[in-house]
């Protein structure tokens, strides 16, 4: 990766500019869409060759997440601007500020937190008690909640009672109680929504023998009031409902027969996609435990289902089995396979675990419980580690044996860049190097386990209480008593609570949001070390994409924002202009209002702050799914609503405004490591020219392609929209519309939003289209027949003449792909 001049730049070749350099304003601007750091030098606009996009090759299916099965139950470049340049890094070397990773804690935690909010039980009913809506914790009163986001969902009993359980939906930034619901005896929720729905498995009082009680439901809640959108009737022996994007799996076992089973489906067919039945180990087939402690849940490479005495593993696609025996221990390595803990043999006591690939293949089986991936980022290339010792996934070769520490404890558990050692009433915590294996501390403390994590300070269970360590050093920074981890302490919002049977307490962060986990010499983003005043700088800042998500119908950008003066910035301006464009075109362009509340950027010895910029609809193009790592991404279910910035953005900031904030500041506390701004552009759609339309409209056609042939070719789907330029038709809401380029994107852009799982094709590459030129927006799933995909339309009340049930093919014509509602 070179720097790259635009022509006309007088600059040597091999050259590139050092940091705090701009170019001479006298040069001439850069080509439009010029990408100032490649690999191979880059042509101007008139040389570039004609791109055809059939041609480009989608890229690799995006690497599996972590799973760490103990922790819970699931858990560059440069921009020209007229008048201005603006000068955007893209690094080489890590250790730069991204994303927050599944489980850890999303906001930092540098001092002692205080409650923020406490609920108590008595508030939902007079001695009611907290129980974490699962399908083991109704059996002990175990407190707990499911962490939705802005939500947190848990459940009230009256203990030593019949009563049945009510839920309880609480909005985590205030305490205050959204709405309750009752769905059954005893509700067993998912961990995750779908389509703004929670399912939650509704079991029944079931007094007698089996079959004698009413059969249980999956009823799906509307997360805005907690009414039920729906209920689908299942087995009495289901115990478990959960969501993986669009996809709703159940788990169940029926004692009878000794079988397991779970199905994939979606909110309209439990098992519309596969249903499998499995034989559960017993006797010398089964794992050393009580079977108290279940695990039923669904990672993007493998979806489980049983208990500290065995499960089954299988693949999400179809069901079928990843390992041909029953295991127990599972853990989940992403862009490599998963290590388990075989079942049966002669010695109870022996530990022997399998080290399995990403289709299903055995390794090797070695000797001890590998450290679990608890928090660790998404193309991280991890070794598992048993005892003291890395190895090489593929192929098992020996990278490091760690030395020093307390004793030979065995580590167990990795954090970014450091496993973590001892505890467990096996000495003090110490931690070591990933790469290398090297020691890096020894706490004086013991600890019963790992509790939370922002990524940069580890939380334990001691004595004491909860205790923080930071990762880069090991110095105790506070502690927090009376709050233990396990299962009613966890993540919400963008804290952490801690729940009991009488009550639930959240303590806010003390920090900025967190970032990717790992030690990164101990200096959290936008920690600033000068200790001098922070002046506005009078020059615009540097800006770099770090991430995109798609949410409630906008497009979320994570921006690195970092001063370009040696003593920070404090951004004040009330209009402020983002434009992102890519290799493909523009991205997203609005303006931002920070002259209410400044910007406090840090200076040259503090970390890039990251803000994250929301574009509201009409402000943006282009989909998560067609940016960065995510193009052409997918999953096992497709659904795809973030992505990592590919690093070759060009980002064009100007100050259109004027800033009236204070010229300068000696309050460290304001600096913002990071912050939310939304866009203040209203009105007409601003999709760029029509070219940067038709170009994300292509882009958009090429990430979803995969996804449309592999699973949704030659299937029943529902038609939800077909435009062309120059068309004049309503659109769903009854609006007359000419349709540009423009107005299809977006309308299409919005159903998106609004339906995660749509997906853009072409007519022209479909025989099952008799008119060419059309763009055509389907739900990405499937029916058995054209009454079930008009059956999709109607629940969700779209109008007739906009959907409808329709059969995407190449391989046959249009002759009956096409089934009209009435």
């Amino acid at each position: 990766m070179g720097f790259n001049p635009p022509p006309g730049w007088p600059v040597p070749p091999g050259w590139e500019p050092p940091a705090q350099w701009t170019p001479d304003p006298s040069w001439p601007s850069a080509p439009p869409g010029w990408r100032f750091w490649t690999d191979t030098p880059t042509t101007t606009p008139d040389e570039r060759p004609e791109t055809v996009a059939q041609e480009r090759e989608p890229s690799q299916p995006r690497p599996r997440r972590h799973l760490a099965l103990f922790t819970a139950v699931v858990l560059a470049l440069a921009a020209v601007a007229t008048g201005a340049y603006l000068l955007v890094w893209r690094s080489t070397s890590g250790g730069e500020a991204g994303s927050p990773v599944a489980g850890q804690l999303r906001g930092t935690y540098p001092d002692r937190p205080t409650v923020g909010w406490r609920l108590t039980a008595a508030a939902v009913f007079d001695r009611a008690a907290f129980v974490r809506p699962d399908s083991t914790s109704y059996q002990y009163l175990r407190p707990g909640f499911i962490d939705l986001g802005d939500t947190l969902i848990t459940s009230a009993v009256l203990p030593q009672s019949d009563r049945g359980a009510t839920l309880v939906a609480v909005d985590t930034a205030s305490g205050a109680i959204r709405w309750t619901a009752d769905a059954g005896f005893h509700p067993v929720c998912a961990n995750a929504t779908v389509n703004g729905l929670l399912p939650c498995l509704g079991q029944e009082s079931r007094m007698g023998a089996p079959g004698a009680a009413p059969p249980p439901y999956v009823h799906f809640l509307r997360m805005s009031d907690g009414t039920v959108d729906r209920r689908l009737p299942v087995s009495e022996f289901v115990r478990a409902v959960e969501v993986d994007g669009s996809a709703v799996y159940t788990m169940g076992y029926d004692y009878e027969t000794n079988t397991r089973s779970i199905t994939r489906g979606t909110v309209d067919d439990l098992d519309a996609t596969w249903a499998q039945r499995y034989h559960a180990g017993d006797g010398d087939g089964s794992c050393p435990g009580s079977g108290d402690s279940v695990y039923d849940g669904i990672d993007r490479g493998v979806v489980y289902s049983g208990n500290d005495g065995g499960m089954v593993v299988a693949d999400p696609a179809d069901g079928e089995r990843l390992s041909p025996e029953e295991v127990t221990e599972l853990s989940v390595f992403e862009g490599h396979g998963f290590t388990a803990r075989l079942c049966g043999g002669s010695d109870p006591d022996a530990v022997n675990t399998a080290i399995v690939d990403e289709q299903g293949r055995p390794l090797r089986t070695v000797s001890g419980t590998p450290a679990v991936p608890w928090l660790v980022g998404p193309t991280a290339d991890l070794p598992y580690i048993v005892g003291r010792t890395a190895h090489d996934f593929l192929t098992g070769r020996e990278i490091w044996t760690a030395t020093g520490g307390h004793g030979n404890a065995d580590l167990h558990t990795v954090i970014g860049d450091t496993v973590i050692g001892g505890g467990r009433g096996d000495g003090p915590l110490a931690a070591f190097d990933l790469d290398t294996g090297e020691h890096l501390w020894t706490s004086d403390m013991s600890a019963a386990d790992v509790a939370l994590s922002d990524g940069r300070r580890v939380m334990v269970d001691t004595d004491a209480g909860m205790v923080s360590i930071d990762l880069a050093t090991g110095e105790r920074e506070w502690t927090l008593p009376g709050v233990g981890g396990g299962q009613g302490t966890g993540p919400v919002g963008d804290g952490f609570a801690h729940a009991t049977e009488e009550a639930i307490a959240y303590y806010a962060p003390t920090g900025g949001p967190s970032v990717t986990p790992g030690r990164q010499d101990g200096t959290a983003p936008g920690d600033d070390e000068s200790g001098g005043t922070v002046t506005r700088c009078g020059r615009t800042p540097e800006l770099r994409p770090v991430s995109y998500r798609a949410e409630n119908g906008a497009l979320v950008v994570a921006m690195e924002v970092k001063a370009r003066c040696p003593g920070g910035d404090i951004v004040s301006s009330d209009r402020l202009k983002v434009t992102i464009r890519d290799a493909d075109g523009l991205i997203c362009s609005a303006a931002f209002d920070f002259s209410q509340d400044p910007l406090i950027v840090g200076g040259d010895t503090s970390q890039p702050t990251v803000v994250e910029l929301t574009f509201e609809g009409g402000s943006y193009v282009r989909h998560p799914n067609s940016l960065g790592d995510r193009s052409a991404g997918r999953g096992s279910d497709g659904v795809v609503t973030d992505a990592s910035a590919s690093g070759t953005e060009v980002v064009d900031c100007v100050d259109e405004g004027t800033s009236a904030g204070p010229q300068n500041t000696v309050d460290h506390g304001a600096l913002t490591p990071r912050r939310a701004a939304t866009s203040t552009d209203a009105g007409a759609p601003n999709c760029g020219g029509e070219a940067d339309a038709l170009a994300a409209l292509r882009a958009q056609l090429i990430a979803d392609e995969p996804f449309v042939r592999a699973r949704l070719a030659d299937r029943w789907v529902a038609q939800l929209s077909s435009k062309q330029p120059g068309l004049v038709a309503p659109d769903v809401d009854g609006r007359m519309v000419t349709w540009t380029p423009c107005e299809i994107l977006q309308q299409h852009l919005r159903l998106r939003g609004q339906y995660p799982e749509v997906r853009l094709v072409w007519s022209d590459d479909w025989r099952t289209f008799d008119l060419a030129g059309w763009w055509v927006t389907i739900a990405g799933v499937t029916f058995p027949d054209p009454a079930a995909a008009n059956g999709w339309c109607d629940a969700r009340r779209i109008p007739v003449d906009e959907c409808y049930a329709k059969v995407i093919s190449d391989s046959r014509d249009s002759r009956g792909s096409t089934r009209y509602r009435r």
